[in-house]
C-alpha cells in the first residue's frame, strides 16, 4: 500500500492518527511525507518501534545517604538508606534511623554504638567487707565472707542472736 490516498489528489495518509503505525507503546509517532516516524519518549531509548527503559542513576545521582531508584519511564528519584535493615544494634538495642547514621538505644545493662557491651556492674566494688562480685546483665551478685550477709554484704552476722552460750555463759 502506497502513504498516499487518490492518486490524481496525492493525500498523504495520516498512520498515526489512523493507528496503522507500528510505533511502541512508549513512542511518539510523526506523520511525514510519505509514512511516519517513531521516536521513543523521554526516558526510553531505541528506535522507535521497540523501546526500553533508560537507567537515569549514576554514581552521583543521589547525595551521600541516599540509594538512586530508577522509575520506569520517569526520572530518578532518591530514597533515603535504612541504616536499621537489618538492625544493627546487638543485645535488644532499638535502632534510629539517621541520614547516613544511625544510632542505638541499648537495653539496660549494656553500652557501646551498637549494644555490643555488657556494662561491668562489678566494676565500682560493690561488694562490701571483703564479698566477691559477679557480674551479670543489669545486676551483679555478691558472695559475702563468713560472718557478713545482704545483698552488698553490708551486715554484720550476730553470731550471738540467738544466744549459742549454753549454763548461762554470755556471748
Amino acid at each position: 500500500a502506497l502513504p498516499y490516498t487518490d492518486r490524481d489528489n496525492c493525500v498523504n495518509i495520516q498512520e498515526c492518527d489512523e493507528g496503522t503505525h507500528n510505533c511502541d507503546e512508549h513512542a511518539d509517532c510523526e506523520d511525514s511525507s510519505p509514512g511516519f516516524e517513531c521516536e521513543c519518549k523521554q526516558h526510553w531509548t531505541g528506535n522507535g518501534t521497540t523501546c526500553t527503559d533508560v537507567n537515569d542513576c549514576t554514581p552521583t545521582s543521589c547525595d551521600s545517604g541516599y540509594k538512586c531508584v530508577d522509575n520506569t519511564g520517569a526520572p530518578f528519584s532518591c530514597e533515603e538508606i535504612n541504616e536499621c535493615a537489618p538492625n544493627p544494634c546487638k543485645n535488644g538495642g532499638a535502632c534510629t534511623d539517621k541520614i547516613n547514621a544511625f544510632t542505638c538505644s541499648c537495653a539496660d545493662g549494656y553500652s557501646g554504638p551498637t549494644c555490643e557491651t555488657n556494662i561491668d556492674e562489678c566494676a565500682s566494688n560493690p561488694c562490701k567487707n571483703g564479698g566477691n562480685c559477679t557480674d551479670g546483665i543489669n545486676s551483679f551478685t555478691c558472695a559475702c565472707a563468713d560472718g557478713w550477709t545482704g545483698s552488698t554484704c553490708e551486715t554484720d552476722i550476730d553470731e550471738c542472736s540467738p544466744n549459742p552460750c549454753q549454763n548461762g555463759g554470755a556471748c
